[in-house]
């Protein structure tokens, strides 16, 4: 791990750059720029990974033609190509409708794993027997880090644990992950989650335990699981500060954070501005970005597939029975 640049505390309702989130979702005060050549200075300053110095007269050239029409697809194209953008680029008109957008920036969800015929909401919890079941479609609703708390530590607690289930979940508002990662921490000086960006890199370390930071914690993902839900994978089962058993597939390895960009009145654009990655509980560190989280229990593909939210599901069955060996493990010590 590169050397640490700075290191930030955080109680359990600590916030980690609460309006930035990792799947392209602006900034509050979004960050604006007069022109195209004051634009492509910004992302030249802050795109992670740095961009070479050839790429600002072909940054500058395209956001210019963009700014004052829509056909600039093809160029913003050549333009990732030739390595000056890169991650989920996007160019948007003042209205947020897509006109452009990189190789990368398509969906990259490989199955329609959710099927929310009945299920309308976003997060949900049930119980399980003795488990708390949560259900985390993505991370965008803006009260979410709210609801989430609500849903977790609503009374009695559970004895037999909880099973968050983020199969498919893509992104949304990081202080939602850092919520629900917050909850389950143990108390430790370890970091739970490094962010880098050009300026450096940022340690995300626990000062409390969270209130369920002794309560026995599953977490189910597959190859959909994105973004911000590899965050709160980070925070709840790869470090030392984590509990929880990841079960399931390995992630899809978006392990970067996109930041948008304004000239008001013409053109938005949306950028790759950090990366981010696990501390890992043997203190090796997990890059996420383009590698993906391996989980610790592995389940065949053919039982990840959503077929209901109850034990009837191949992959909830699966935690449920994890759960009860952790809790028989803990009455034996």
């Amino acid at each position: 791990m590169c050397t640490i640049a700075r290191i930030f505390v955080y109680a359990i309702f600590g916030l980690f750059m609460p309006l930035l989130a990792a799947e392209a979702v602006e900034t509050d005060p979004p960050l604006t720029a007069r022109n195209a050549v004051e634009a492509a200075n910004i992302i030249m300053e802050h795109h992670m990974p740095a961009l070479p110095e050839r790429c600002r007269p072909v940054l500058v050239r395209v956001l210019d033609n963009a700014a004052s029409r829509k056909n600039v697809h093809q160029e913003w194209l050549d333009v990732y190509n030739q390595g000056c953008i890169g991650g989920r680029a996007e160019l948007a008109d003042i209205n947020g409708v897509q006109i452009a957008k990189s190789a990368l920036y398509k969906e990259w969800w490989s199955t329609p794993a959710w099927q929310y015929d009945k299920v309308q909401t976003k997060v949900w919890a049930k119980m399980i027997g003795e488990v708390r079941y949560i259900n985390l479609k993505n991370f965008y609703e803006s009260d979410l880090r709210v609801t989430l708390r609500a849903l977790a530590t609503e009374k009695p607690l559970p004895s037999g644990g909880y099973i968050v289930d983020m199969r498919g979940s893509g992104g949304g508002y990081i202080w939602a992950a850092h919520t629900l990662g917050m909850l389950f921490a143990k108390n430790t000086a370890e970091p739970v989650m490094f962010r880098t960006t050009r300026q450096g890199t940022d340690s995300m370390v626990v000062e409390k335990p969270g209130e369920l930071s002794d309560k026995p914690l599953v977490v189910l993902v597959d190859q959909d699981s994105a973004s911000t839900a590899e965050m709160a994978v980070c925070m709840l089962t790869q470090n030392k500060a984590a509990r929880g058993v990841l079960m399931g597939k390995k992630t899809h390895g978006k392990g970067n954070g996109a930041w948008n960009l304004q000239i008001p009145g013409k053109l938005r654009i949306t950028y790759t501005r950090y990366t981010f990655s696990c501390p890992g509980k043997d203190g090796k560190e997990v890059l996420v970005d383009g590698k993906g989280i391996e989980p610790d229990i592995r389940l065949p593909d053919a039982d990840l597939k959503v077929t209901s939210f109850t034990e009837n599901d191949k992959a909830i069955t699966a935690a449920l029975q994890q759960l009860a060996v952790i809790k028989q493990l803990a009455a034996t010590r």
